[in-house]
C-alpha cells in the first residue's frame, strides 16, 4: 500500500522492516536498571557482628538468608516483624504488653549500652541497678541489659570510694516475678498549690511499676499510711511484703509500727524496712 509513494525522512521507508515502538519510547520496564549501593545493610551487619540476635533480623528483613536452614529463617522471620529499620538504625516496636507507652525504641549493641548506662548512672545521681534499668528501657534494646548496667556501675570511680557495702546495695536489684509481691511506699512534700495540698504519699508496685498517689493537706502519719494501704489492698489485692525507710512517717512513737503490724496480719502482708538513702 506503500509503494509508489514518496518518502518521508522519519516515515521508516530507511529500515527493512517497520521500526517498533520501543525505538522511539525506551523500554517501559527496564530490566537492566542500575541504582546506587545502599551502605546501611553493610553498616548494621558491622555494628551488630557480634549480637546474633540482631544480625538475623537485619538479614531476615533484607533476605540476605537464602542459605540458612529453613527453620532457622523461620524464626528469625518470625522475630524480625517485631524490628524496623529506619534513618540507617535498628529499631524494635513496643507492643501492647509494655508498662509504658513507647511505639519504638532504638537497638544497640553491648558496648554501646554500657556507655549510656554510665551516663545515666552518673548524671542521674549515682542510681541502683533497677532506677538505670527502668530509664534505659524507654530508650534502648539491647541483649544482656542487666551485665551491661552492672558493668558500669562497678567501673564508677565515686561508688567505689564509699567501700564495697554501698557499691553492693546498689548492685542488688529490687525485682519481683508477679504483681503486689512488693510494694513499696514513701511521702513527697511539694510546694503548696491550688487546694491547700502539700503533701503526696507514693506507693508503687515493683513488678508492674504501677504507681498509687494520694494527695493530703497535712503531714504524712499515722493515719494517712494506713488510709492509703488500706484502700490498694481492698481496691486491688494484698500485697505480700510492704517496703519503706523507716522514716517518721512510718514510725510515728510506735503507733503507726503497731497499726501496720495489725493491718499486715489481717492481709498476710510482711512487713519490712530499710534504710533510707
Amino acid at each position: 500500500m506503500w509503494e509508489g509513494r514518496p518518502r518521508v525522512e522519519g516515515d521508516g521507508s530507511e529500515w527493512s522492516v517497520n521500526e517498533d515502538w520501543e525505538a522511539r519510547t525506551g523500554l517501559a520496564n527496564d530490566i537492566l536498571f542500575v541504582t546506587t549501593a545502599d551502605s546501611t545493610v553493610d553498616d548494621l551487619r558491622k555494628r551488630f557482628e557480634d549480637e546474633p540476635v540482631f544480625k538475623e533480623v537485619i538479614e531476615a528483613i533484607y533476605d540476605l538468608d537464602q542459605g540458612v536452614e529453613l527453620r532457622k529463617r523461620s524464626r528469625a522471620r518470625h522475630r524480625a516483624s517485631e524490628y524496623i529499620i529506619e534513618q540507617g538504625k535498628l529499631w524494635r516496636t513496643r507492643g501492647g504488653t509494655a508498662t509504658r507507652a513507647r511505639t519504638k525504641v532504638e537497638c544497640i549493641n553491648k558496648t554501646e549500652a554500657k556507655t549510656l548506662a554510665t551516663c545515666v548512672h552518673s548524671e542521674g545521681g549515682h542510681w541502683g541497678r533497677d532506677a538505670v534499668k527502668m530509664v534505659l528501657l524507654d530508650r534502648i534494646c539491647s541483649p544482656k541489659l542487666d551485665a551491661s548496667i552492672l558493668a558500669a556501675i562497678r567501673e564508677c570511680p565515686k561508688c567505689k570510694n564509699f567501700g564495697p557495702t554501698h557499691l553492693h546495695s546498689l548492685l542488688e536489684p529490687i525485682t519481683r516475678r508477679h504483681p503486689f509481691k512488693l510494694l513499696v511506699g514513701n511521702y513527697l512534700t511539694i510546694p503548696k498549690g491550688k487546694g491547700g495540698y502539700s503533701t503526696l504519699g507514693v506507693y508503687l508496685d515493683t513488678f508492674s511499676q504501677y504507681v498509687w498517689i494520694f494527695k493530703y493537706k497535712t503531714a504524712g502519719s499515722a493515719k494517712t499510711t494506713l488510709d492509703s494501704l488500706t484502700r490498694i489492698f481492698n481496691d486491688f489485692t494484698a500485697s505480700e511484703t510492704f517496703m519503706s525507710d523507716g522514716g517518721w512517717h512510718f514510725n510515728n512513737d510506735a503507733l503507726l509500727l503497731h497499726i501496720l503490724k495489725r493491718l499486715c496480719t489481717l492481709t498476710c502482708t510482711k512487713l519490712v524496712w530499710c534504710m533510707a538513702d
